[in-house]
């Protein structure tokens, strides 16, 4: 795995958006500058896709290669990185009102996932 194609795994495309995003955010708490709910969806977006990878690691792939997996650059990859992501998603969690408006957005989206997968449409309401 090297040269141009590596960024073609979601594990490294995840990997770039959650530091691009880390990055982003610890500039506007330094710079003091708020934060609005749109920043905290995004936010949540990388950390689930970060966390998408971790859990395919540990489910998958540590299965398939054995030791082979804990090497370090797949630990830091697959497991430190997304363990780091969802403990600052949660430690920079927003206000208790903008958290709420997220539950609840997260809510609509667990209503609307079955709706994609051909349930029925009274699952979606």
């Amino acid at each position: 795995m090297g040269g141009s194609t590596v960024f073609m795994y979601f594990t490294i495309q995840s990997n770039i958006a959650i530091a691009i995003i880390c990055a982003a955010g610890g500039f506007l708490m330094i710079r003091n500058i708020a934060i609005g709910k749109a920043w905290y969806i995004v936010k949540l977006v990388g950390t689930v896709s970060i966390t998408l990878t971790g859990v395919v690691f540990v489910v998958l792939l540590v299965p398939l290669l054995g030791d082979d997996a804990w090497n370090v650059q797949n630990t830091l990859t697959h497991a430190v990185v997304p363990a780091a992501a969802v403990a600052d998603f949660f430690a920079a969690a927003p206000a208790s009102e903008t958290a709420v408006d997220l539950h609840l957005g997260q809510e609509k989206l667990l209503h609307f996932i079955p709706c994609c997968f051909g349930s029925t449409l009274e699952l979606c309401c």
